[in-house]
């Protein structure tokens, strides 16, 4: 052990020497702090605009006159989806998404103004994530500063000198993977620690929680870390020529944060078909009509609706029952055109969870992959918790509506229908929409199949370090 200690700190002092290693490290180390501030200012840009409309409609909607709960139900209200704390880390697939939606009856709209849409002129313009940047740019400094660290050792001799004092390969190899691994420590912690000092300005989640997410992601991005560094110093060992090296790495790298990545996400949309927003609603109207229409009074499922409720009340017209026909007719309808909505958007979760089955394979053969998606979880920026913010909002859509139904059933008499409104204080008493970030349990719920991939990786790992203690003396006498 201290051979490799000693091995660490003489990597160190060559490093310290590189004038152009602490230039790089210097520069993108302020990169990394211009992009978390950007982030920080436009996450807390976002959720003051989300939570200022988020007030304003709620104040329109407490503001309306005397009105027939019926009227109240199409006048609709507005779901805010606020902006995550650690979006400022990672801004996830927060740009590509609506952040909003439009809740009102007998439909279910699409989520609308997302940045990319708008080009990001609401708030300025979308950052290059932080997380982007160690995801990306941080392997390629890793690649400058260790692809000939082992590759010259063994070059130059040296090797063979250090095996008379008893290192060996392995030895070599764990000092320097240790002194990289150090580094990346070093240089990783800082912005961990900033990115948990700009989250605690930004009140959406709890600090206990908070806390626990950023130690998790600064626990996975060393998780990446080492492995590049693994797999720098392999290469570098394996291979003789410095540039045939380099060549390799930045091959390498190249084909993995984003080739790869591209490649499976236009094989996802071309294996795995899904519709187009206007399809999905053509399709969603065709069914909703094929089960009942609750504006057709000759429609056959609510003809038999109407005999229905005619024998639950032991009455012969419904201008004899105890409460408004029309309030029960829109209810039904509601919970028609819901449970048509619900099974058609679960097929399409199935399908988007199909393509997303498509990209996680490519986990396999790359690691960017795998952290970017569990830095995601994390970050609380994914697609599930997209689809989580949609689900909120239609539960609470659709008990809104089926509430005001009830108040048109009971509180509208069936022949002052069309004239009867309910007092205005009865729109202040119910509830308005607030969007529950799920926590941190939920949010690394993951397949059997992510979960064994880290392991891969280092398996992988290990298997070359087995083949370069194998050759260990092949390298003493070249």
């Amino acid at each position: 052990m201290p051979k490799i200690f000693l091995i660490a700190a003489q990597e160190w002092r060559l490093q310290y020497r590189k004038k152009l290693a602490i230039l790089l490290l210097s520069v993108f180390q302020l990169l990394l702090i211009a992009s978390l501030f950007n982030g920080w200012s436009y996450t807390k840009s976002v959720d003051h605009y989300q939570t200022h409309f988020q007030d304003v409609v709620n104040q329109q909607w407490a503001s309306q006159p005397d009105r027939h709960p019926h009227r109240v139900a199409h006048f609709g209200t507005y779901g805010f989806r606020p902006a995550n704390t650690l979006s400022l880390f990672d801004s996830g697939v927060n740009p590509l998404l609506g952040s909003s939606l439009f809740l009102e009856a007998h439909r279910q709209n699409a989520s609308q103004f997302s940045e990319s849409q708008s080009g990001g002129n609401i708030v300025g313009f979308i950052p290059i994530s932080t997380a982007n940047l160690l995801l990306i740019l941080w392997p390629l400094l890793l690649i400058v500063l260790a692809q000939d660290s082992m590759n010259s050792e063994i070059r130059n001799k040296r090797f063979a000198l250090l095996q008379t004092t008893g290192v060996k390969l392995l030895d070599l190899l764990g000092g320097k993977l240790f002194a990289y691994f150090c580094l990346s420590v070093l240089f990783l912690l800082p912005t961990f620690v900033l990115t948990g000092l700009l989250a605690l300005y930004l009140p959406t989640q709890s600090d206990q929680d908070l806390a626990l997410r950023v130690t998790t992601l600064f626990v996975g991005y060393l998780f990446y870390s080492l492995w590049w560094i693994a797999f720098i110093l392999i290469v570098s060992t394996l291979i003789k020529q410095s540039m045939t090296n380099l060549s390799l790495l930045i091959a390498t790298w190249l084909l993995m944060c984003f080739i790869l990545p591209k490649l499976l996400t236009n094989s996802a949309y071309l294996c795995v078909d899904t519709p187009s927003q206007s399809v999905f609603e053509k399709e969603l109207i065709a069914a909703t009509e094929k089960i009942g229409n609750s504006h057709n009074p000759n429609d056959p499922y609510f003809a038999n609706f109407k005999q229905q409720v005619l024998q639950l009340y032991n009455k012969e017209r419904i201008e004899d029952l105890p409460v408004n026909y029309a309030g029960l007719v829109m209810a039904e309808g509601e919970k028609l055109t819901s449970r048509v909505f619900d099974e058609h958007y679960q097929t399409l979760l199935n399908q988007y969870k199909q393509q997303n089955r498509w990209l996680s394979s490519g986990m396999l053969f790359s690691p960017y992959l795998l952290i970017k998606e569990w830095s995601m979880k994390i970050s609380a920026t994914d697609s599930r918790h997209f689809f989580e913010f949609e689900k909120q909002a239609e539960q609470y859509r659709y008990n809104l509506i089926q509430e005001l139904n009830h108040l048109h059933a009971e509180k509208i008499g069936y022949h002052t229908n069309k004239t009867q409104r309910l007092d205005h204080g009865t729109w202040r008493d119910l509830p308005t929409f607030s969007y529950s970030v799920p926590d941190f349990s939920w949010s690394t719920q993951a397949s059997g199949f992510e979960k064994w991939i880290g392991v891969w990786w280092f398996l992988f790992l290990l298997l070359w370090f087995a083949l370069i203690k194998r050759k260990g003396g092949q390298y003493a006498a070249s």
